[in-house]
């Protein structure tokens, strides 16, 4: 996981509120609003493994509880 400080989450935060889903180059305005360009793919990296965690949480949890019986 990449370990950014609470402050650069916030920018990267106000970012994609200042530049929403219409603006043009949003991705390149909100890395350079917050300086991120390389902390952009680490970030997609990280989604996917939370993702794919999640994925496997979310089947691991279903089976655990239809094996228990009181």
């Amino acid at each position: 996981m990449s370990s950014w400080t609470k402050e650069q989450n916030k920018l990267f935060e106000d970012a994609l509120d200042r530049y929403d889903e219409g603006t043009p180059n949003r991705w390149q305005k909100i890395a350079r609003a917050v300086e991120v360009e390389r902390h952009y793919e680490m970030l997609i990296k990280d989604l996917k493994s939370i993702e794919s965690e999640n994925d496997n949480s979310s089947s691991n949890a279903k089976g655990d509880n239809t094996a228990y019986k009181a």
